[in-house]
């Protein structure tokens, strides 16, 4: 009895404000959570219909009408889905309604990627893709996954990686950011050829972030020269020298593709920074350098024999056939 009386009271309020916010979707969407919760669902979408109808308009150039808009595509997209029915059909007619390159644009094809379906991916990706061509400046952490669901749409999807590729040249280097980003985690053969593009062209405080993909990424197919290039210049930028695990890395990257001097050369840079090095021997030891690590460490534990490091790595070593 209670909880009708409290409905009753809430329509009461609500039909009162009708007359004065009749022209607010806010308003229309306050009725719809109304009719949800009292379980009516033909009042729902005449109210989300109604909300839809009024939040129209030029969107595209009012803040608080693009956030508005968008929270009613998202409120009714919702509903319908929890209907059964497809909600994300409501997105595509929107794309007519904005210019591509702008903010609001963004935010429609990200809407659209978390609602359509897999059996629709390649009708999404049709309107994503121009989206995110005419975006000026890619976010990485907006577009890279933008990026990859339509490249997972395209039946050729090397074609795909070339035309994305081909955007990034002569323009913002966080296109070829972000773009590299999503190759690297696909272990793309081109990642580190954009992130090094990209990393020539920035600068400022992104300058450090996009170093540090681009000489994972250099190690990652054993480029290990144009990663140590990256990494002296880094510590150049900032006055500092390297952590004992970078010049190991290096050194374990040399070993992999037999540059087997540099790779000693790598390891002892690491161990004069710090003899327990932190990073595995094994990469060394797999490319064939046991001996001349013997041969090394013998030297620094007559050099350095109170080192506990040294001295266990050495019998390690000696016992490692």
């Amino acid at each position: 009895m209670q909880r009708g009386t409290g409905y009753r009271r809430i329509e009461e309020r609500l039909r009162a404000l009708e007359q004065a916010d009749e022209a607010s979707p806010a308003y229309w969407l306050a009725r719809a959570s109304y009719f949800t919760e009292r379980r009516l669902p033909d009042e729902v979408r005449a109210a989300l219909d109604r909300a839809m109808e009024l939040s129209k308009g030029d969107w595209s150039s009012r803040h608080e009408g693009r956030l508005l808009r968008l929270h009613v595509l998202d409120r009714y997209a919702s509903w319908l889905a929890g209907q059964g029915e497809a909600g994300w059909r409501l997105y595509p007619p929107e794309f007519a309604t904005v210019a591509p390159d702008s903010p609001v644009a963004l935010g429609l094809a990200r809407d659209l990627l978390t609602r359509a379906p897999k059996d629709h991916a390649q009708d999404a990706a049709a309107l994503v893709w121009p989206v995110i061509r005419s975006q000026p400046v890619w976010q990485h952490n907006v577009v890279d996954d933008m990026i990859g669901w339509v490249a997972d749409s395209r039946r050729d999807v090397d074609a795909f990686w070339a035309e994305a590729e081909a955007l990034t040249v002569d323009s913002d280097p966080s296109r070829a950011w972000a773009l590299g980003r999503v190759l690297e985690r696909r272990r793309h053969p081109r990642a580190s050829v954009v992130l090094r593009n990209a990393l020539s062209r920035t600068e400022g405080g992104d300058w450090t972030l996009v170093s540090h993909d681009a000489e994972r990424s250099c190690l990652r197919t054993g480029e290990w020269r144009a990663a140590e290039a990256i990494l002296r210049k880094r510590h150049d930028r900032h006055g500092s020298v390297p952590d004992a695990h970078e010049p190991a890395r290096l050194a374990a990257a040399a070993a992999q593709v037999g540059d087997c001097d540099e790779a000693i050369r790598l390891w002892k840079e690491a161990l004069n920074l710090d003899r327990s090095v932190g990073a595995s021997i094994e990469p060394l030891l797999v490319a064939g350098l046991r001996q001349p690590l013997v041969d090394l460490y013998t030297r620094l534990a007559s050099e350095d024999p109170a080192s506990v490091e040294v001295s266990r790595t050495l019998e390690y070593l000696r016992a490692t056939k």
